[in-house]
């Protein structure tokens, strides 16, 4: 697990390998009660993950619906966002889509790729 610290970037490591799924998630963790807050698992299901300091193993997809092709991008700069609303169904598939507009800190835009 990494702390992600403001005005940085690229502390997120994206991607997979032959022997390594593509899928990636990020994930906001409460260490004194060992619970997730919130997940976003993209590109595919990350299932049975480990956080360092739990002895849990934690699913990191929300819902039923495939992330599949829920993706960020390697030529285009954006993020994956939720809508104005921050709207949470508790279905990543559902909630995130793909933005090519960087908003941090500030409110959620939609403009396609």
């Amino acid at each position: 697990m990494k702390t992600l610290q403001r005005g940085t970037s690229d502390f997120i490591q994206n991607g997979g390998s032959a022997t390594s799924p593509p899928a990636d998630a990020v994930a906001l963790y409460d260490g004194v009660q060992d619970a997730l807050i919130d997940s976003l698992s993209y590109e595919g299901a990350i299932t049975q993950a480990t956080i360092a300091g739990s002895s849990k193993r934690f699913d990191m997809q929300e819902g039923t619906t495939s992330t599949t092709t829920l993706a960020d991008s390697n030529t285009l700069e954006g993020s994956l966002y939720r809508d104005a609303n921050n709207t949470d169904t508790d279905d990543n598939g559902v909630d995130f889509k793909f933005t090519t507009t960087v908003t941090p800190g500030g409110a959620n835009v939609v403009t396609a790729p």
